[in-house]
């Protein structure tokens, strides 16, 4: 089999109302300093590493408070990373989630902060296996022979709206109260991961491509528009980009923070697309 390729674009942008940054990321290995978010961020790369990390993650709290959960959460994940070249995902996943729920906690109410904490898109490529997982409204997609999948769960009023059949997913989306989470990283009454974090895992495929978002992105655009998006873009760069300045033409009332990654090489073709 080829060498491994991922090709990889980020996009973190404040948005047009809000007068900070509460957004943050991390890029398979980098990540806005706390003093930097403010300024947003681009970059695209190419990594063949055999174990790779990304994830979005969308502060609340207000102040500078959003700004230090959201990256605390990322942060958390520099030693993650290294961990995930030799333990099980799942568990590991699992463990990092508690460990910085209770560090984003510990963190705001050092700093007078009532109700700090942040949302969690994280996608890790392993080998031969891709692992989603979210806590919050942010999201992760997989668009995999033109078929676009989310592989996140929202924790939001709304989704819960949506799956009693007391909403569709376009009314959830334009609700008052669709910003209105129910997990979070620093919630005080999460006992365990299980309540905290939504795992799945798949085989990856050559020519998959995946996307994380922040709300300020999946609030304004539909899953359908995200879907076109992800279909007709011809890089990631494109794809991040287009997808930013929508969201900013359609009055970026939020933060907007993705992630676009493509399997370019070294992976296992999907079974339809054998021969």
């Amino acid at each position: 089999m080829a060498k491994r390729l991922v090709e990889a674009s980020t996009l973190s942008h404040m948005g047009c109302v809000r007068k900070n940054n509460e957004d943050s990321f991390f890029f398979n290995g980098a990540l806005m300093a706390l003093q930097a978010m403010d300024q947003g961020a681009q970059i695209h790369h190419s990594f063949t590493e055999k174990t790779q990390v990304y994830a979005v993650c969308d502060g609340m709290g207000g102040a500078q408070y959003g700004e230090r959960a959201s990256y605390l959460t990322a942060r958390g994940l520099i030693p993650f990373m290294i961990k995930a070249r030799s333990q099980a995902i799942p568990d590991l996943i699992a463990g990092y989630v508690m460990d910085t729920s209770r560090e984003v906690r510990s963190d705001a109410l050092r700093h007078g902060a009532r109700a700090s904490g942040s949302t969690l898109a994280l996608l890790v490529i392993k080998a031969d296996m891709l692992y989603a997982a979210n806590t919050g409204d942010s999201r992760v997609y997989l668009l995999r022979d033109g078929r676009l999948t989310r592989l996140s769960d929202d924790h939001s009023e709304v989704n819960l709206m949506v799956k009693a059949g007391l909403l569709t997913p376009e009314q959830a989306r334009k609700h008052r109260r669709s910003n209105v989470i129910t997990r979070y990283i620093g919630m005080p009454e999460a006992d365990g991961a299980e309540e905290l974090v939504h795992q799945t895992e798949l085989k990856a495929h050559l020519k998959d491509r995946l996307l994380l978002v922040s709300d300020g992105i999946s609030d304004l655009i539909s899953d359908r528009d995200i879907h076109r998006f992800m279909s007709v873009a011809p890089k990631v760069s494109d794809l991040v980009q287009a997808l930013a300045m929508e969201a900013l033409e359609m009055g970026g009332r939020d933060n907007l923070t993705c992630i676009a990654l493509d399997l370019v090489q070294g992976f296992n073709q999907a079974p339809s697309a054998r021969a």
